[in-house]
């Protein structure tokens, strides 16, 4: 019995160090695209909870078609480090995250698989900034 009790916690202790290295290497887990590591967190949830929360003062969010790591913001007195472009090493502009941010939230959009036309991205880029900015239209005049 003693024998079977240390075999089955060593193997929740790897379990639970492959979980994390998913979790850091991927800090957004989704049951459409990575279903067995995201079986594989929800099932030692707890211990990674706690264990993210004490080393790193990390957040571990875990729903049932999700789990998301929340690292800790940067302080206030840490420097400014703004990406920058491959080409010309130039900062991004507001303009350029506004960009990236619509090209990211395209690519995760229900519906949206493992691979999408570049056609289709624009469009749906369009419809998304086109929404954002009747959003932004409207709470402004409200």
């Amino acid at each position: 019995m003693t024998a079977a009790r240390v075999s089955t916690a060593g193997l929740d202790a790897g379990e639970r160090r492959i979980a994390a290295r998913h979790l850091l290497s991927s800090p957004i887990l989704t049951v459409t695209r990575q279903p067995a590591e995201l079986d594989l967190v929800r099932r030692h949830a707890t211990a990674l909870k706690a264990m993210f929360a004490s080393e790193l003062g990390y957040a571990l969010i875990v729903e049932s078609s999700f789990a998301r790591l929340v690292k800790a913001p940067l302080p206030a007195s840490a420097p400014v480090r703004p990406a920058r472009r491959a080409t010309d090493d130039s900062p991004f502009t507001a303009a350029t995250y506004v960009h990236l941010a619509l090209a990211c939230a395209a690519q995760l959009a229900p519906g949206v698989g493992e691979q999408i036309l570049i056609s289709a991205l624009v469009d749906q880029i369009r419809a998304m900034a086109s929404r954002s900015s009747n959003c932004l239209r409207s709470a402004s005049s409200a």
